[in-house]
């Protein structure tokens, strides 16, 4: 019966952690990034952005002039996306364990203690927001995703259906 008690009160003091968690997140939970709101057209930002690539519905541009760190972290690229309906995420790509300590400091003081935490892969999720953080220590690289949860669930629509269409399996 005590170790019932035991496993009970810590299951509770768990959720209790991502709920506050989610909570902190969702005070300070962007609406875009670097003032580019989400669902933003790329016409409002045509002659600040530069076109790199388009995969699926997806188009992705570097921003002229970006600043390129984030707090203490100096970045290597950031990618702006954009589907047919505007401005779905920032993509950003940076190297080393240093930086990456640089980088979950920023994100913690802006954000709280992220929702899933293992060593190498942070993730803070909101109702509009979500924001993934990992480092590969094999690659030392990092890559960061700040995306519209909106704008996640078109494309993942848009896959589904392009790979239903193409009439490809997984196996």
């Amino acid at each position: 019966m005590r170790k019932i008690c035991l496993l009970l009160v810590t299951i509770y003091i768990f959720f209790c952690g991502i709920t506050i968690a989610h909570a902190e997140f969702q005070k300070n939970e962007p609406n875009g990034f670097r003032n580019i709101k989400w669902d933003a057209s790329i016409s409002m930002y045509d002659k600040e952005m530069v076109f790199v690539k388009k995969e699926l519905d997806t188009s992705y541009y570097f921003r002229k002039d970006d600043k390129m760190s984030i707090g203490a972290c100096v970045v290597d690229e950031i990618f702006y996306k954009f589907d047919s309906k505007g401005f779905i995420g920032a993509q950003i790509h940076a190297r080393n364990e240093d930086n990456y300590m640089k980088l979950l400091k920023v994100c913690v003081d802006n954000w709280g203690t992220p929702k899933k935490g293992v060593m190498y892969y942070y993730q803070w999720h909101g109702n509009i927001t979500k924001v993934d953080c990992t480092y590969n220590t094999t690659t030392r690289k990092i890559i960061m995703f700040i995306n519209s949860v909106e704008g996640e669930m078109r494309r993942a629509n848009f896959e589904k259906k392009a790979t239903e269409s193409a009439g490809q399996s997984d196996f």
